[in-house]
C-alpha cells in the first residue's frame, strides 16, 4: 500500500510541475520565449525600433497574418537531445497559441519581423540587418530594406 501512495504522489507531483512549467511559459515575455523556442538568444527588436518603411515593405504581402511560420520543426535542430526537443516544441506551441488568440495586430507584426528566416542561422530582421549591413534596423535605408526583402524572398 505504501508503494501505491508513493507512485500516486510522484504522478501528482509530475502533473503539478508540468502545469507550473506551462503556466510559466505562458507568462514568459515573448523575446525570452522565442529564444527558448529557437534554442539560442535572439536579437528581438520592438516595432518602436523599426522605421515605418521597413514595416510597410515586409507587410506588403500580408504574410504577417500567417501563424504557420512558428511551427516547432523549423526551430528545433536535429542534433538536440529528445528532452530539449520536447521543451522547444511545448514553448513553440505556447507561442503559437499566444499569437493566434491573444496578440493584437501590432504584436503579431512585431513577432513576424523577429522570426523572418534569412537563411542559415539568421532569424529575424535585426540579425539580417547586422549581418548584411553591419548596422541596426533603425539605421537601415529604404534601399537596404528592399535588399533585405529580396533576400528574405529567396529563403521564403
Amino acid at each position: 500500500m505504501q508503494i501505491v501512495k508513493v507512485i500516486v504522489g510522484i504522478i501528482i507531483s509530475a502533473f503539478v510541475l508540468g502545469h507550473l512549467i506551462v503556466v510559466g511559459l505562458f507568462l514568459c515575455p515573448v523575446p525570452s520565449l522565442l529564444s527558448l523556442v529557437e534554442g539560442k538568444k535572439i536579437e528581438y527588436v520592438t516595432l518602436s525600433g523599426i522605421p515605418d518603411y521597413v514595416e510597410q515593405i515586409f507587410s506588403s504581402d500580408g504574410a504577417h497574418n500567417k501563424s504557420d511560420y512558428l511551427l516547432a520543426n523549423s526551430y528545433v535542430p536535429n542534433a538536440r537531445l529528445f528532452v530539449n526537443s520536447i521543451g522547444n516544441r511545448v514553448a513553440s506551441k505556447i507561442l503559437m497559441l499566444r499569437h493566434d488568440k491573444f496578440f493584437d495586430e501590432t504584436e503579431r507584426h512585431e513577432l513576424y519581423l523577429n522570426t523572418l528566416d534569412f537563411g542559415g542561422d539568421m532569424i529575424g530582421i535585426s540579425v539580417a540587418s547586422n549581418y548584411y549591413f553591419k548596422k541596426p534596423v533603425s539605421d537601415l535605408s529604404f534601399e537596404e530594406t528592399l535588399t533585405l526583402s529580396g533576400i528574405y524572398k529567396i529563403f521564403d
